[in-house]
């Protein structure tokens, strides 16, 4: 399941992912994420991962399709949790997505906030 965050406003989006996420339900996150990337010309994006969800495999296909497609539309993505393997596949998602990531602890998700807004 996902749940659009309040605080997404212009080119920056976040959601809440937990449980189980479906095919629809991810379509309809890459249909809001190219929208901003048409009317912004990028996306910053904010994903809140309360604990570790599971996709449908067809999901996940459409998701690799997304990054492929829009990889140099997406500027900056926040990834909130506290799973270690979150962390350490943010971190390997930094190094060979050519996306800037960086992983937040719960608790930080203000400055998960603050950094996607901040034009620095």
């Amino acid at each position: 399941m996902y749940e659009p965050l309040d605080r997404s406003d212009g080119r920056v989006l976040g959601y809440e992912i937990r449980d189980r996420v479906t095919e629809a339900e991810l379509q309809a996150m890459i249909d809001e994420m190219e929208t901003v990337i048409e009317e912004e010309g990028s996306v910053r994006l904010l994903v809140h991962v309360p604990s570790f969800p599971s996709f449908e495999l067809s999901a996940l296909d459409d998701d690799l399709g997304f990054w492929f497609q829009h990889r140099r539309d997406l500027e900056r993505y926040a990834v909130v949790g506290h799973s270690r393997l979150m962390e350490w596949a943010s971190a390997l998602g930094d190094r060979f997505t050519g996306v800037e990531i960086r992983y937040f602890e719960e608790s930080e998700i203000g400055d998960a906030w603050d950094w996607l807004e901040n034009e620095a």
